[in-house]
C-alpha cells in the first residue's frame, strides 16, 4: 500500500534556476506537485481547483479491487462546494495528477487516479468554511460502493467470450473506456447473478475463470489483463548508483508477511457426481533463484502451501490455471 500527501503547487519564485539546462528527470533541483481536476460524468475537464485544497492524502492499494481513494480538506469560502453542490455532487468526478517542477523551468505530470465522490461533509465554525470531500476509484461504481447493485436477474451463457461479457456488464453501469487485451476463453459454464448482488461480483468470477486480472488504472480505463510473470517483467526505473533515474528516489518501505507466503497452491474444482471425477490442479514455486521456493532449506523456505475450492471449475487446466493466479 502506497500512501500520498496531497501538496499545492510552489510559486515559481521559490526555485532556484540553474544556467544551463537540465535533463527533465536528472534535474538536481525540483518540487514534487499536485493538481486536483474536477471532471464532467463523461470525464472530460471542468476546472482545476487545487488552489482550494488546504491538506489531504491519496492512497494506493494494489491488493484491493478498489485500488485508489483519497481523501482532502478543501476551502469553502467561496461556497463552491456546499451547499450548492456544485462541486460535490454525484454527477462529478475527480482526477488527481502528481508532476515535477525542474529547476530547468519545465514540468512533467502523470495521472493518479480518477475519482468518483462520495461523502463530503462541510463544517462551517466561525471563519472556518471547510469540506471534507473522499473519493474512490471507478470500481466503487460496479462494486456496490456508489452504484453497481442488480436488480434483475443476469445469465451469461456458456460458451460466452469472457472480455465481450465483462466489457457489456461494464458498458451496461454506463463504462465507456475500455483497455483490454485479447483474450479467447470462452465460458465453461453458464454464469448467473440475483438481483441484490453487483456487477463487481459478476465480474470478478467471469475473470477468475482465465485467472486474469481486472481494475481500474490511473487513467480511468477499465483494465483486463493476463497476469505477468514478474520475472519476466522488464525494469521500469533503474535506481542503483550507476542508474539515470537515481535522483528521482524518494523513500521506500519493505514490510514482509511471511506468515502470509504460500509457494505451493492446490485448487480443487466440480466434483462430477456421475463420474466420480474430481477436477484439480496445482502450482509451485519451484525456481531456486526464487528466496522462498519449495525446496528444502537454506535452498528454499520449504512447502507453504493453501488449498482452495471451487466448484465452478469443470477442468483440470481450469484449476491449474487458477492455482497459478493464486500463486
Amino acid at each position: 500500500m502506497t500512501r500520498y500527501i496531497l501538496t499545492k503547487q510552489p510559486p515559481i519564485d521559490k526555485i532556484t534556476v540553474l544556467d544551463e539546462p537540465l535533463k527533465s528527470l536528472l534535474s538536481p533541483i525540483r518540487q514534487f506537485m499536485t493538481k486536483i481536476e474536477w471532471l464532467d460524468w463523461e470525464e472530460n475537464f471542468v476546472a482545476d481547483h487545487t488552489a482550494d485544497v488546504l491538506d489531504g492524502s491519496l492512497t494506493i492499494d494494489a491488493a484491493g479491487q478498489i485500488r485508489r481513494n483519497f481523501s482532502m480538506t478543501v476551502s469553502n469560502s467561496s461556497g463552491l462546494y456546499v451547499p450548492n453542490g456544485a462541486r460535490t455532487s454525484m454527477g462529478v468526478k475527480v482526477r488527481i495528477k502528481r508532476g515535477l517542477l525542474m529547476a530547468n523551468g519545465g514540468s512533467v505530470w502523470w495521472n493518479r487516479g480518477v475519482f468518483a465522490l462520495s461523502d463530503p461533509s462541510s463544517v462551517h465554525s466561525g471563519a472556518d468554511k471547510t469540506v471534507e470531500i473522499s473519493g474512490l476509484d471507478k470500481w466503487a461504481l460496479l462494486d456496490g460502493s456508489l452504484g453497481g447493485t442488480l436488480t434483475n436477474t443476469t445469465v451469461i451463457p456458456k460458451g460466452t467470450n469472457i472480455a465481450e461479457a465483462i466489457r457489456a456488464v461494464a458498458e451496461d453501469a454506463g463504462e465507456t473506456k475500455f483497455a483490454f487485451d485479447v483474450c479467447t476463453v470462452v465460458t465453461p459454464y453458464t454464469v448467473t447473478k440475483e438481483p441484490g448482488e453487483s456487477r463487481a461480483d459478476l465480474i470478478e468470477e467471469l475473470a477468475l475463470i482465465p485467472s486474469w486480472d481486472i481494475y481500474y488504472d490511473v487513467d480511468g480505463y477499465l483494465r483486463f489483463t493476463s497476469l505477468i510473470d514478474p520475472l519476466q517483467k522488464q525494469v521500469v526505473a533503474d535506481l542503483s548508483a550507476q542508474g539515470e533515474y537515481r535522483k528521482c528516489y524518494v523513500s521506500s518501505e519493505y514490510n514482509p508477511e511471511w506468515s502470509r507466503i504460500k509457494n505451493y497452491w492446490k485448487v480443487i474444482g466440480y466434483s462430477d457426481p456421475d463420474t466420480g471425477i474430481i477436477y484439480d490442479g496445482v502450482a509451485q514455486n519451484n525456481n531456486l533463484q526464487s528466496p522462498t521456493n519449495t525446496a528444502v532449506p537454506p535452498a528454499g523456505i520449504g512447502i507453504k502451501a493453501d488449498v482452495l475450492t471451487d466448484d465452478n471449475l469443470t477442468t483440470d487446466s481450469l484449476c491449474e490455471q487458477r492455482a497459478g493466479y493464486e500463486l
